[in-house]
């Protein structure tokens, strides 16, 4: 669980500007901020691999990106490939260069 907490200008080569929520975990994040963070993939936020579980609540996701559009660069904010929700959140001014700031492949 991650309560009351800032994530700012942080960087990944890869996956997951600040997180990296990995297969089959579970993570709640609420009352917390990500801005500016990047990853050189996918999920400059974060990235909530397949079969793990994210529950983003009261939290605000600003000024994330992804850095490739080559083979990556989905999902500005979050890049979801397993099962995510959402309450009373912010999404704003995330970039993603190969697709839509929020991204859950095969939706």
């Amino acid at each position: 669980m991650i309560t009351n907490s800032t994530f700012s200008a942080n960087h990944a080569t890869a996956d997951g500007g600040t997180i990296y929520n990995s297969r089959e975990a579970t993570l709640l994040i609420t009352n917390s901020t990500f801005s500016g963070n990047q990853a050189a993939a996918d999920g400059g936020g974060i990235f909530n691999d397949p079969g793990a579980t994210l529950t983003i609540s009261n939290s605000t996701f600003s000024g994330n990106e992804t850095a490739s559009s080559s083979g990556g660069g989905h999902g500005g904010a979050v890049y979801n490939r397993g099962t995510l929700t959402t309450v009373n959140s912010t999404f704003s001014t995330n970039k993603a260069l190969s697709a839509v700031p929020w991204r859950t492949p095969g939706h």
